[in-house]
């Protein structure tokens, strides 16, 4: 089985006739679209960021509202859950492999591979490991550090997507830091010489130019440079992959070890605290990537939906029903997700008179319960207020009426009301 994986541009490239594969040229493969924005929107998003951050004008009470405009935090998180999807569809499939393709493929291809393997393996979690995983998706991988990193005269090929990478991981160890070899220095380091010249690892486009100009002889490795491992480093080896919490709320705004590294205040994430804690309001998480359950990414037709019971947002396949809920002032039936609309089938049968509930048993063995409880939601869940009066609510024509309890029963097919 193969999962390929593709951007929302490969659908450009592929009206115009090239930079994409059809699913039916695979036996039992899937296609999906991760939609992450391209290398012109990162450029924009992080300028943008970098102003934001370094800005006297952003006070305290506009700071994550002035980081969330740069749409940098949105990009952080479309990575992320297309480098979780990867590697959940692998760890819980058997005999899978994800083609993991972007319209060139030495940007969002080395970003989504590095982040799945370090999501997986272990291994790549040490140092020698997470080395081998720059050594081998970036330097070896042809991405072109000179080109992006603004040194070319090539203003259009400028982008910050190796530092984003080094912010995703930093994002995936403040979420496990025990698995973690090294700590947030070693990402800072990176961040700071993979443009700063002094190393041979990242000059030049790819491992041919650096063997032709004897970059390797020439010139010193940042890898010569001891790193040093972290007190907090205990992995749990009964983890098969680790799995991320990607909620607006459950990552920071920006990569504060490295933007706020030279700020005054002794905790660094003091100020990002004390700012959310000044904006912080309960709102849906509907800006959310990803479906909370499944965790696809949405689309133009994988669409988002709330769940008007939890409030998180799911897509259509996994919050397919509907409930009333008069308790928070909905007089019609909404869409729940398939969590919630379990656990009130639940509290609807343990509400059912005893002798319903031997008929239920019966059509349990029977397998055609599914049906009729979710019907039957609609009659008890909401109006049980009167022991001995409840009333029918038509699912065609929204009209209610009330009726006694006591006057239906239940058969293999329907609930038959005797009025």
């Amino acid at each position: 089985m193969y999962a390929i994986v593709y951007t929302s541009l490969s659908l450009f490239f592929k009206l115009k006739g090239h930079g994409t594969e059809s699913s039916s040229w695979y036996t039992k493969s899937k296609v999906v679209f991760l939609d992450i924005d391209n290398i012109h929107a990162m450029r924009k998003s992080f300028d943008e960021l970098c102003r934001v951050v370094t800005s006297p004008a952003v006070t305290e009470v506009d700071w994550t509202t002035a980081i969330s405009k740069t749409m940098w935090p949105s990009y952080i998180r479309k990575v992320l859950s297309g480098a979780s999807l990867i590697a959940r569809r692998i760890v819980l499939t058997d005999n899978l492999a994800a083609v993991v393709h972007c319209s060139d493929g030495w940007d969002r291809t080395s970003q989504l591979s590095s982040l799945a393997q370090i999501l997986i393996d272990p291994f790549c979690r040490t140092i020698r490991g997470f080395i081998m995983i720059i050594e081998k998706e970036w330097t070896a991988f042809g991405y072109k550090f000179m080109d992006r990193n603004g040194t070319t005269q090539k203003p259009d090929e400028r982008s910050p997507i190796f530092f984003q990478f080094l912010e995703c991981v930093w994002h995936i160890m403040q979420q496990y830091p025990e698995e973690f070899e090294f700590d947030s220095s070693f990402l800072i380091r990176l961040a700071d010489h993979h443009q700063s010249h002094w190393f041979g690892n990242f000059l030049l486009n790819c491992e041919k130019e650096r063997v032709d100009n004897r970059i390797p002889e020439r010139c010193v490795s940042l890898w010569s440079w001891p790193v040093s491992r972290s007190e907090k480093y205990n992995p749990d080896s009964s983890k098969k992959f680790l799995e991320l919490v990607l909620t607006p709320t459950s990552l920071q705004p920006i990569f504060s070890d490295f933007f706020l590294q030279y700020d005054e205040l002794e905790d660094l994430n003091t100020r990002m605290a004390d700012a959310q804690s000044l904006t912080q309001v309960e709102t849906p998480a509907v800006d959310a990537m990803t479906c909370t359950d499944c965790q696809l990414p949405f689309t133009f037709w994988r669409t988002r939906h709330t769940c008007k019971n939890c409030e998180q947002v799911f897509c259509k396949k996994c919050s397919s029903s509907k409930l009333p809920l008069t308790h928070l002032g909905y007089t019609k039936p909404q869409r729940v997700c398939d969590k919630c609309y379990k656990e009130n089938k639940k509290y609807v049968e343990n509400q059912l008179p005893p002798e319903l509930q031997a008929e239920l048993m019966k059509l349990k063995e029977k397998k055609k319960l599914s049906n009729i409880l979710s019907y039957c939601c609609f009659v008890y869940v909401i109006f049980w207020n009167e022991p001995c009066l409840t009333k029918k609510f038509s699912l065609y024509n929204n009209q209610c009426k009330s009726i006694p309890t006591k006057n239906f029963k239940i058969t293999n097919q329907s609930i038959i009301f005797c009025n």
